[in-house]
């Protein structure tokens, strides 16, 4: 972790399908995580939704299915035809917190073991 990196959580590179519920504006939409962490996940788009909005959301990873997790709109960025939107959970459940951040530390560790095993050849 370097001295300007505030993140508590190990954070992984992942491409999962999400269900995206717009709680403001009772609106439905899909998406594309990008990242995730136990602490929030960011996801690309094809719709706008502003900062602060509250969201549910549903995902699988790494075989569990996450559903109706609460989660507040940190960031919302234009990339070319979507947008880029970084959340954060809240209310979390502690037993459902603990195994997402337990996953998200398997998926960081596997691909950390991966990346040593290349550098060794």
């Amino acid at each position: 972790m370097t001295a300007g990196d505030k993140r508590l959580q190990k954070r992984v590179k992942i491409s999962l399908p999400v269900d995206i519920v717009d709680l403001l504006n009772n609106r439905r939409c899909v998406g594309r995580i990008t990242d995730i962490s136990a602490g929030g996940v960011s996801f690309l788009t094809n719709a706008a939704i502003e900062a602060e909005t509250p969201l549910s959301i549903a995902f699988s990873f790494e075989g569990c299915d996450f559903k109706n997790i609460a989660a507040d709109v940190v960031r919302c960025k234009k990339i070319e035809a979507h947008y880029f939107i970084a959340v954060v959970f809240f209310d979390m459940d502690p037993l459902i917190a603990e195994t997402l951040d337990l996953r998200v530390r398997h998926v960081f560790s596997r691909t950390e073991r991966g990346m040593q095993r290349g550098k060794l050849i």
